[in-house]
């Protein structure tokens, strides 16, 4: 469906918000700009719906988008919820009509509009906070895989906030992946070869093709204007046609060749990672790094059972690591949570908890983003983990109660056997995409894993 024929770019309100005009665009994601009715401004991020009304019909290629769109608000969530900094801020999420508007905090510009060149001094603080927030989300197992200028927003103190999780990648104990999203110029040897790669390798690669960029070196794959086709550029990455200008003082122990070369290292096991990068005396500096981010623990104890919505979630990011299938209840995710053992799973479920389980969000007259300084009003309390910000101080005026962080759902059926009921767990079949078999889930993951070129090749082939 043309863009022009959907609200992503026809309509002019959404609850109290005003839709004017468009901010970016991107392959399933249209970004505009919101202006709540007391004035507050955010950037509004309008992305297919995971949930669809019953009876309407949906395609494949609306699913596959759905399903990234539907990642990127779960991991936004979670992200914020466990205190990131450097990640956009995410003030509220509405379903609609087959539609979720995500609003984001709105900043400045992007580092592809600012003035060049940059002073050096300036370049490694930048650079240097952006690597703590590409450590940090390594270290929760999260990839972005999609590291560019334009997804790299500036805030309003002149720090770097990342955006756009369309094309991320989770893996709760790590692992290799397999993708076609991105963006080839900046996109390692091992994922232009259409492999399984470390994807946090590959965000190695693409912050050092970025740090080239923002340094004005021409891109070492691209040689020329005349012929910086894809094809070339995808010819010359493949086989290691590398072509870099340096000037004298770059060219020295510990100068900034050395660096660049050590994250551009063609073998993704010898390239360096974002830990040793911001050990390199080329990125040393005065200027304070940003806190160490406190890691959530694997090991919460829940005294109360999650929102049905952070289990939903929970399902979803288990789908995404090949351990669930859409058909499936959500009752081993559920067990897991209340067992005694450590998983990934109760460390999302406190990440996700800590952002908010609110069928309805109040919003105070000027919304706020939704960060760890927003008392958390989560249905279960941890007994250990990182500890609660303060509660942050409302402004007098009337409450607003408009914003949907769960889709507007029917109650479901209930498929739990009589002990289930009596034991309060009722589980429900998953809602996500109508899936009927565990076949058809697997294919949609797989499916997903490739991209849409994937797909393509598939439907010829049953054709």
């Amino acid at each position: 469906m043309e863009a022009t024929h959907t609200p992503r770019s026809v309509l002019t309100q959404i609850g109290s918000w005003k839709l004017g005009k468009t901010l970016g665009r991107g392959a399933y994601a249209h970004v505009r700009l919101a202006t709540h009715k007391n004035g507050h401004q955010a950037a509004c991020k309008i992305l297919p719906a995971l949930h669809k009304d019953p009876g309407i019909p949906v395609t494949w290629d609306e699913t596959i988008d759905a399903v990234e769109a539907h990642k990127e608000v779960v991991l936004l969530k979670a992200l914020c919820g466990a205190g990131m900094e450097g990640v956009a801020g995410l003030e509220g999420v509405i379903e609609e009509g087959g539609w979720t508007y995500v609003f984001l905090t709105l900043y400045p510009c992007s580092i592809s509009s600012l003035s060049k060149p940059w002073s050096v001094d300036a370049v490694v603080i930048f650079f240097r906070q952006l690597l703590h927030t590409v450590r940090n989300l390594h270290q929760l197992n999260v990839s972005h895989e999609d590291i560019k200028r334009s997804n790299i927003l500036v805030d309003s103190q002149g720090f770097p906030m990342l955006v756009d999780f369309g094309f991320s990648h989770f893996k709760a104990n790590g692992g290799y992946v397999k993708s076609a999203g991105g963006t080839l110029d900046y996109s390692s040897p091992e994922k232009t070869a259409d492999k399984r790669y470390d994807p946090k390798a590959n965000d190695v690669w693409a912050l050092g093709i970025l740090l080239t960029k923002i340094l004005c070196i021409q891109h070492p794959y691209a040689h020329s204007y005349a012929d910086d086709t894809s094809t070339a550029v995808k010819r010359r990455i493949l086989t290691g046609d590398a072509k870099f200008h340096w000037k004298p003082d770059q060219v020295v122990p510990g100068g900034v060749a050395e660096l660049v070369m050590g994250m551009l290292e063609p073998d993704p096991q010898q390239r360096w990672t974002t830990t040793r990068i911001l050990r390199h005396p080329w990125l040393r500096t005065r200027y304070p790094d940003p806190k160490p981010f406190q890691l959530p623990l694997y090991e919460p104890t829940l005294l109360h059972r999650p929102s049905q919505s952070v289990i939903e979630d929970v399902c979803f990011l288990a789908y995404l690591n090949g351990e669930f299938a859409l058909c499936e209840t959500s009752l081993r995710i559920e067990e897991r949570l209340e067992g005694k053992e450590p998983c990934w799973e109760k460390r999302w479920a406190g990440m996700l908890g800590s952002w908010s389980q609110r069928a309805e969000m109040d919003w105070q007259d000027i919304p706020t983003a939704i960060t760890p300084f927003l008392k958390s009003r989560s249905s279960f309390t941890r007994v250990n983990g990182p500890p609660r910000a303060k509660r942050v101080e409302k402004p007098k005026g009337g409450i607003l109660k408009e914003i949907h962080l769960l889709p507007n759902e029917r109650a479901p059926p209930s498929l739990g056997s009589n002990e289930d009921i009596k034991r309060g767990i009722k589980p429900v079949r998953s809602r996500l995409y109508k899936m009927q078999t565990k076949e058809g889930a697997q294919n949609l993951l797989e499916i997903c894993a490739r991209g849409l070129d994937g797909y393509c090749e598939q439907s010829s082939q049953q054709s």
